[in-house]
């Protein structure tokens, strides 16, 4: 009886002491400066990879349709009642294009990308090869598309994502995003990019959007790569190019897989969340949060390991 006392005694002793050690860190001045606005927890320099689409760059939706033709999007909604994405990845998966391993890549619902969107992703491929694989399934199987409208649409949705020009005037910066970057930028930090996209298309973006571009440190495209997220080679890839410390390095994805990837190897991760009517906007406050709450963890461990519990 007197033993288990003395063992009880001595768990809330270290119990107490812990709750002491951690009351002292919450009330510290530099904790309490970062939670007042006056002292961001990521001021100090680290490394923040960030994703293209989803992320930074967003799809134009008017231009797209605009592209498109609305008469013909109409049409085909009117005559089948299906949305026409599906039948092209069906159609991009079918394609006479060479076989390629499992890579992983999924698109932004988490389903597996068609084989000519990898080929296009990893730059296996050409685009007018891609477009002239479509076009041979297409005369050679006219059940894919039972419409003249069907394969009229089809074949516009293919001439705009696999020609660079048309693709990158669908294209835009994410307007809180570049708020966001110019934050991180201000704050003394290292900022890369990390995108599984396509050089052609994003060699025209660059360009398109030079002043933003050249805010970054490192730019990182699957497309010149030959591989994609989330194989952690790509990763490995920039972080041995950059010279960057794994322990530093941030990672901004709006897709789990990617995230999930490279968490395995180490680098901390944030999924960049859709909010707003129909999910069409970045959350980048709940990016911001989780940033901060980083920096506050590694700013009371470096604060523990200088004063260590002695129990």
């Amino acid at each position: 009886m007197a033993v288990n006392m003395l063992k009880e005694k001595s768990m809330v002793q270290r119990q107490v002491i812990k709750n002491k050690y951690f009351y002292s860190l919450l009330h510290s001045p530099l904790f309490i400066a970062n939670v007042l606005g006056i002292y961001p927890a990521y001021k100090s320099g680290i490394n923040i990879i960030f994703d293209l689409g989803g992320v930074l760059l967003n799809i134009d939706s008017f231009a797209l349709y605009r592209q498109m033709g609305f008469f013909k999007l109409l049409l085909y909604l009117i005559t089948t009642g299906k949305n026409p994405r599906a039948l092209l990845m069906s159609i991009l998966n079918d394609i006479d294009l060479p076989d390629l391993p499992d890579r992983g890549i999924s698109d932004e619902c988490g389903k597996p990308m068609p084989k000519g969107m990898i080929h296009w992703f990893c730059g296996t491929s050409s685009c007018q090869q891609i477009k002239d694989s479509v076009l041979r399934l297409l005369d050679s199987n006219p059940t894919y598309c039972n419409s003249f409208f069907s394969k009229q649409l089809v074949w516009s949705m293919v001439r705009i994502l696999f020609d660079s020009q048309k693709f990158s005037d669908c294209v835009k910066l994410n307007e809180d995003a570049i708020s966001f970057v110019h934050e991180c930028m201000k704050n003394k930090n290292r900022l890369y990019i990390l995108s599984n996209w396509d050089s052609e298309s994003f060699s025209l973006i660059k360009n398109k959007y030079e002043d933003f571009f050249n805010l970054f440190d490192g730019i990182i495209i699957s497309g010149d790569f030959k591989n994609a997220k989330p194989d952690p080679a790509i990763f490995y890839y920039l972080l041995k190019k950059y010279d960057l410390d794994i322990f530093d390095t941030i990672f901004v994805d709006d897709q789990c897989e990617n995230v999930n990837a490279a968490e395995t190897i180490g680098i901390h991760s944030i999924l960049c969340p859709k909010t707003g009517r129909w999910y069409q906007c970045q959350d980048f406050d709940n990016v911001r949060l989780k940033l901060n709450l980083w920096q506050i963890e590694r700013m009371l461990e470096a604060e523990k390991e200088e004063n260590p519990i002695v129990l």
